[in-house]
């Protein structure tokens, strides 16, 4: 337990560091901050991947579910489908009644809500900066903010019809990469 106490306080230690030192830079280089804003604000960043290389380099960066024992997941599936057909700016998998929706890559959850034309959605911000699009769905299993892995439980579809939909910064992603 003493080791677990001394990696909590470090990693504490150090993203505090990091903060200040973002906020020193910030207030005294205005090249940084326009830089910042352009990047951070005005475009799409990666939250999800700034965590995925902090967690490779320092560890968790929540650092109290490092004291937490470690739990194996209960829905742990790929996506799976019989039929695809082109729907708006993505894709309308038909898939089975009730459908238990996978998440096909890791990210964070940047939207959870009602779309025009999709229904109730949610969607994620994967680690490569694509922004997937999950719609048609009800039972949502995940909260905004949330970091997911690849595989874990989003929802389960309305009906038999699941549409994605997958963009980045220059805009519509082709989703055969994906599914």
């Amino acid at each position: 337990m003493h080791k677990k106490i001394k990696k909590l306080l470090i990693s504490l230690m150090i993203t505090t560091i990091i903060f200040l030192v973002t906020l020193i830079v910030f207030k005294s280089n205005s090249s940084f901050k326009n830089w910042f804003n352009y990047n951070v604000l005005e475009s799409t960043f990666s939250f999800a991947w700034l965590n995925e290389k902090y967690k490779n380099a320092f560890g968790t960066s929540i650092p109290f579910k490092e004291l937490m024992p470690e739990v194996e997941p209960v829905f742990n599936e790929k996506l799976n489908y019989t039929a695809k057909c082109k729907y708006l700016d993505g894709v309308k998998l038909t898939v089975s009644n009730n459908y238990l929706v996978p998440n096909i890559e890791k990210g964070l959850v940047i939207f959870v809500g009602e779309k025009e034309n999709y229904g109730l959605c949610v969607i994620i911000q994967q680690i490569d900066a694509v922004e997937a699009m999950y719609c048609n769905v009800s039972n949502i299993a995940v909260k905004l903010y949330d970091y997911i892995d690849a595989g874990m439980l989003i929802g389960e579809v309305n009906d038999n019809q699941l549409i994605l939909s997958f963009k980045d910064n220059n805009g519509v992603v082709n989703y055969e990469k994906y599914i």
